[in-house]
């Protein structure tokens, strides 16, 4: 394990490009979040949204070279793209809802993201619907490999749990259905595993499943909290 950043400040919700050779982020440095973009050394680090408001939970476009972001720039969460330049920036949402943490499908053609209601999907044509209710507490929601699943988390501190559904809201699984946090979930390239923060041995460390919930083992062991993991491609 080795560190890549090393400013003062937050830097959070990191996601690895297609290709596993970037590292895109959120960083809090001064007064707000933006979003960064660096290699996988952690070398070469720039800044690509300059913004008073907050750019936050960056995620890459698969097919191609753009990044979604949640942004406040408009006065309510919504979801953005940007060139990986820092160029061309584009708004997708526009409602009056908070709509956040935007993931697009394997075949690019799909955005997962969060919104007032629930979980949601909004095709290339701009139509959207629910997959989870309101009311639910469901975040942290991605994509399976194949784009067949949705793996998310639903709930908040002693009472979070990982679930998994089909992309159309059906075959609502939880996978790890016990007392404490199991959260923040991310599936192996090959859809095989899911890594996860979890408490259960005191603080937050990183732990491992297969995609059904069984053979959980541990990680990683630091003093610290180990969360918001992502599987490089």
């Amino acid at each position: 394990m080795r560190q890549l950043t090393d400013e003062s400040g937050v830097d959070d919700y990191p996601a690895w490009s297609p290709d596993g050779e970037q590292i895109t982020f959120a960083a809090y440095r001064v007064d707000n979040w933006e979003i960064y973009l660096m290699d996988a050394s952690g070398e070469n680090q720039r800044q690509l949204t300059i913004n008073q408001a907050d750019d936050y939970a960056p995620a890459w476009l698969t097919q191609d070279r753009r990044l979604g972001f949640t942004s406040n720039r408009d006065g309510d969460d919504e979801i953005y793209t940007v060139g990986v330049d820092g160029t061309n920036l584009q708004q997708l949402t526009f409602d009056n809802a908070l709509n956040s943490s935007a993931q697009w499908s394997p075949d690019g053609r799909r955005i997962l993201y969060l919104s007032d209601d629930g979980i949601a999907i909004m095709n290339a044509d701009g139509g959207a619907y629910q997959l989870t209710m309101e009311g639910s507490l469901d975040y942290s929601a991605t994509w399976s490999p194949d784009g067949q699943q949705i793996l998310f988390t639903r709930g908040f501190f002693a009472d979070a749990e990982i679930y998994v559904m089909r992309a159309d809201g059906t075959a609502l699984q939880n996978l790890t259905d016990r007392e404490g946090e199991d959260y923040q979930a991310a599936w192996s390239p090959d859809g095989s595993h899911i890594v996860f923060s979890s408490d259960r041995d005191g603080d937050r460390d990183l732990y491992s499943m297969n995609a059904d919930g069984s053979n959980v083992r541990q990680i990683t062991n630091t003093d610290g909290d180990d969360i918001a993991p992502d599987w490089r491609p």
